[in-house]
């Protein structure tokens, strides 16, 4: 307390608090001393008056007693306090400024923060940093912290109003824009809260449906013939999977991807298949790395064309069978080499010998094919090797040339004295019936390769016909002729023989 000060002139009054050297009412910061008209009415406090009003701390003055002789009450206020709370964002921009109002050293209140703060996380922003709610906590996944404030959906750091009413508080909360990570194979459900068990959650926005999480890529191998482009063999398809997530900003509903993943990006090679009677234009469809997710689907088609075969070309033997040329078992591009084991043989045809003819226009080029078993050329022939697969191979028989063996005998013969037939014996050959022009115009001559040999000396015929019409002859005296002749020529032949 502080005692009336004593009147140094007067001993019946105190000092006038107005007179040089009175006690001042001391300064307390954050707090206004105040002279209570009406104890029963705080509306009637008057605010005391300060020694100087630029700085308060060098105190009030007193008012003056009404009874010296009673104590005077000096209540002490409370200043006003504010507090300013911005919401800004991470580059700077000012979302919002929140005015919290009290009394120095009281607790700060946090009605319009919570509000504000609340109202944004619905919004789809999260906290980065906040100085005065506590800090950058996540209280939506956060278990560990305690919930010190029921009324409030995360603990919060305590703030009071400090005592200096002339300067405000300030506190920052820092915010930026939520992202959240979504699966568009599965996506949430528009509408629906991000954090069910938040009331103040956010919901998703309508662009997390129809976006595209999954992406395949195809290649088909198709298999077809040259000559009409139809199916030679099944396709064979393979299809690549790829997949990627994607986040969406709870504030703009904006979406982003990430890249696409696969566990598969390469589509493997594919063996030709191996089509008798045919050969393809690729042994294999060749294996592709490093397919992406935006590649088109694609096709690879393999063609087939027709194989050649051997074709005999026999004298007096139409339609021989043609010998197709056989495939490779191990590679659908060519056929089987003639030297491989089971590869057909060209056949034996008794009498001629089939030929490799290398100029279809010079029989000189002709090379004959070489026997299986040389002591035996029943067996077979090897064939040649086609120059051409897909081109047919003639294959000629000649006709083999008989040689005279080497020790073969020789005669020489003399010259014979050929008797003159007498005239008598000549008797001309009368027709027994004489033809007409048409019918000796239509007589044909039968070549001699379809002349019908008689048994006997094969190279004799046994009857001859007359080109002009046809009949038989058989004169006496033309066959004792022929008989004669015979004889003198055998019986030469018999003496040189003795001679020897």
């Amino acid at each position: 307390d502080a005692p009336y000060p004593n009147n140094p002139t007067d001993p019946t009054k105190p000092q006038n608090p107005s007179d040089p050297g009175y006690p001042v009412i001391p300064h307390v910061p954050g707090y206004t001393p105040v002279d209570p008209k009406d104890p029963n009415d705080p509306n009637d406090d008057v605010p005391l008056t300060p020694v100087d009003p630029n700085d308060p701390s060098k105190g009030y003055i007193p008012p003056k007693p009404e009874d010296p002789t009673k104590d005077r009450l000096i209540n002490y206020e409370a200043d006003n306090q504010k507090a300013l709370i911005d919401f800004v964002t991470e580059s700077g921009t000012q979302l919002l400024t929140v005015t919290e109002n009290g009394e120095s050293e009281t607790v700060i209140p946090t009605i319009k923060y919570e509000a504000a703060l609340n109202n944004y996380k619905k919004l789809g922003y999260e906290v980065v940093s906040d100085d005065f709610g506590g800090g950058a906590h996540n209280c939506d996944t956060d278990t560990t912290i305690t919930k010190t404030m029921p009324w409030f959906a995360c603990p919060i750091t305590m703030h009071n109003f400090d005592t200096n009413a002339a300067v405000d508080q300030l506190f920052t909360v820092v915010l930026r824009e939520r992202i959240e990570p979504f699966d568009p194979s599965t996506p949430p459900v528009p509408g629906q809260p991000v954090n069910p068990s938040d009331p103040n959650s956010p919901v998703w926005p309508d662009n997390v449906k129809d976006q595209l999480g999954t992406e395949t890529v195809t290649r088909t191998v198709k298999y077809v013939y040259v000559k009409d482009n139809s199916q030679a063999a099944p396709s064979v398809a393979e299809t690549l999977t790829f997949k990627r997530l994607a986040k969406v900003n709870l504030v703009t509903g904006a979406v982003t991807f990430d890249a696409w993943t696969a566990v598969d990006t390469t589509f493997d090679a594919v063996k030709s298949p191996v089509i008798t009677g045919f050969i393809a234009n690729k042994v294999s469809v060749a294996k592709v790395t490093g397919v992406q997710a935006t590649d088109a689907d694609s096709e690879v088609l393999v063609t087939y064309t027709a194989l050649g075969k051997y074709v005999p070309n026999i004298p007096n033997v139409p339609n021989f069978p043609d010998t197709p040329y056989p495939n490779d078992p191990t590679d659908p591009t060519r056929p089987q080499e003639p030297k491989d084991p089971g590869y057909p043989v060209i056949p034996h045809v008794p009498g001629y010998t089939p030929v490799d003819p290398k100029d279809p226009n010079d029989p000189k080029d002709d090379v004959p094919l070489t026997p299986v078993d040389p002591n035996d050329p029943s067996k077979g022939y090897i064939p040649p090797t086609p120059e051409d697969p897909t081109k047919d191979t003639p294959i000629n028989y000649v006709p083999n040339e008989y040689k005279i063996p080497a020790d073969f005998p020789t005669y020489d013969l003399p010259e014979l004295d050929i008797p003159v037939i007498p005239t008598e014996l000549i008797v001309p050959i009368i027709p027994s019936e004489p033809k007409s022009n048409e019918d000796v115009s239509n007589t044909s001559v039968m070549p001699s390769s379809e002349k019908p040999a008689a048994s006997g000396d094969e190279g004799n015929q046994a009857i001859a016909q007359l080109p002009s019409t046809g009949d038989k002859s058989n004169h006496a005296a033309v066959a004792g002729l022929v008989t004669l002749l015979a004889a003198s020529i055998l019986a030469l032949a018999k003496k040189g023989k003795k001679e020897e």
